[in-house]
């Protein structure tokens, strides 16, 4: 067999720190936290293919065999493709993307998936012999071509947008990337020291600290997005030219009920009032600006924007 999976399984352990962590932990269900989600779900999926791969011999059948290769060159090439979408959700980019950005986007991993799932038939990326032998295709550089391709058109978007990215952000994404292409690099000149998938463990473990951490980003009174993430949030949305539409409410009397009734009714209050508003907008789109005022976010000319206002000021006069 020959292969060193000591990395893999180190990989494994890491995985299931980080999706402990990431599962079990309070967070927005915005379209970035999903991706994260499935990034680290699919690098996961990719390591134990691996292993599989590894101890796949010919008492599993031919057939199993290259099921298990195949599987996990799917898995392990949609990595640096989602990483990328990732950063377009950091960024609020993947709204604005135009059809010449998504065919440059979409287009080399659609060719790579397309090649992958046929190469039982093609053997362009491996193949098995009648032995159960394991070899790469003609083709399978190609997989390392459009995985370092995605590693540029990150560094290059990230620098592109750096005026929105944050120096932690910055420092994140270049760590994952340079810690990618040493991985490959290492693998290609040893091919049996299986450390890819490592690296991409650890690159997960960095981000669910950093990126993902969402302990300063929440009012842990309302659970809404606080006045920092509204700052960061229009920041990124001037810095892009994207078009937005604010809607600020603020509760009146608030103060008079704090007297009245005392913190705690008025705490509670504060979160069904908060919670009521997530009706008109996504987890990721109200925030809480402190001194009993709200913001909710809508897309330009949103016609939702008339149809909350009303709905918000008539529940006000009601209560």
């Amino acid at each position: 067999m020959g292969y060193i999976i000591h990395y893999d399984i180190c990989a494994l352990v890491i995985y299931a720190i980080t999706g402990v962590v990431f599962y079990f932990k309070k967070r927005i269900p915005c379209n970035k936290n999903k991706v994260f989600g499935i990034l680290v779900g699919d690098s996961a999926l990719s390591t134990v293919l691996d292993i599989l791969s590894v101890f796949s011999t010919g008492e599993w059948g031919i057939g199993l065999k290259i099921f298990f290769h195949t599987a996990y060159y799917f898995t392990h090439n949609l990595i640096p493709f989602l990483f990328v979408i990732y950063i377009l959700f950091l960024t609020d980019g993947y709204k604005e993307m135009s059809a010449l950005f998504k065919s440059f986007l979409y287009t080399p991993m659609i060719v790579d998936l397309l090649l992958v799932i046929t190469t039982p038939v093609t053997h362009f990326i491996i193949y098995v012999d009648s032995q159960g032998g394991y070899h790469r295709g003609t083709l399978q550089p190609f997989t390392y071509i459009v995985a370092i391709y995605y590693l540029i058109f990150g560094i290059v978007y990230a620098m592109g947008n750096r005026s929105m990215l944050s120096r932690q952000v910055v420092t994140s994404i270049t760590a994952f990337i340079s810690m990618t292409v040493v991985a490959v690099i290492v693998q290609m000149i040893n091919k049996l020291l299986l450390v890819e998938c490592f690296a991409a463990s650890v690159c997960m473990l960095l981000i669910m600290f950093t990126l993902q951490s969402q302990d300063d980003m929440i009012d842990q009174g309302t659970k809404m997005l606080n006045w920092s993430s509204f700052v960061n949030r229009c920041s990124i949305k001037y810095a892009s030219a994207s078009d937005f539409t604010l809607l600020l409410i603020r509760i009146p009397d608030f103060k008079m009920f704090m007297k009245t009734f005392g913190g705690r009714f008025s705490n509670s209050l504060l979160r069904s009032f908060s919670d009521y508003l997530y009706n008109f907008v996504n987890l990721g789109d109200g925030f809480y600006l402190e001194d009993e005022c709200f913001a909710l976010m809508f897309p330009k000319d949103s016609e939702k924007v008339g149809e909350t206002y009303r709905a918000i000021r008539k529940k006000l006069s009601e209560n």
